[in-house]
């Protein structure tokens, strides 16, 4: 093998290299996205859980305050 074609397949493998490095780097890219989007809608779920139980909270109050007003009517 000749210096030349030696440097032709260095050159090549350098080319398959960078277009594997440009790949990885939009694969990671699109994982971090989507990663993203998945804390984003878990995030949403949680605050409507968080909204459901402080609904409760809220309806939990109003029963006992209106239980406390029949017991001193009692």
């Amino acid at each position: 093998m000749d210096l030349l074609q030696k440097f032709d397949d260095l050159e090549s493998r350098h080319e398959l290299l960078k277009q594997n490095t440009i790949q990885v780097n939009e694969r990671v890219t699109n994982l971090g996205f989507a990663t993203a989007e998945s804390v984003k809608t878990t995030m949403d779920g949680i605050m409507e859980i968080k909204s459901y139980f402080q609904s409760i909270l809220e309806k939990l109050a109003e029963f006992e305050e209106r239980l406390q007003t029949l017991e001193k009517k009692l």
